[in-house]
């Protein structure tokens, strides 16, 4: 087990907590978590409903927090942030942010 298995799930954890209730609200439900402690901590957990999938994920090599969607059932992922550059922050205002683009995508489905 790599030494990052451990700390990385504090910040993924609650993420998930803080954007499951919205995440419920809009009609997904949770369909797969996956932690890979021997691929630096990475984890994700996806949700689904009919015609939008989105993944959270955590890159424990990156140490970074994104969500993904796929409009066409994990064929393609496309960042619901649009971002090129990897985003490190770790904090409240970034799942907020992260919850108004998913509101915002998820309404164009």
């Amino acid at each position: 087990m790599t030494p990052l298995a451990n700390d990385h799930h504090i910040f993924f954890r609650e993420a998930m907590s803080v954007l499951e209730s919205l995440l419920a609200d809009l009609g997904f439900d949770i369909s797969t978590e996956r932690y890979d402690h021997f691929s630096f901590g990475s984890a994700y957990a996806e949700y689904r409903r009919p015609s939008l999938w989105l993944r959270l994920i955590w890159d424990g090599k990156d140490q970074a927090f994104k969500a993904t969607i796929s409009r066409d059932n994990g064929a393609t992922w496309v960042d619901v942030e649009g971002r090129a550059p990897i985003d490190h922050t770790k904090d409240r205002a970034r799942l907020e942010n992260l919850a108004k683009a998913i509101r915002r995508l998820s309404h164009a489905a």
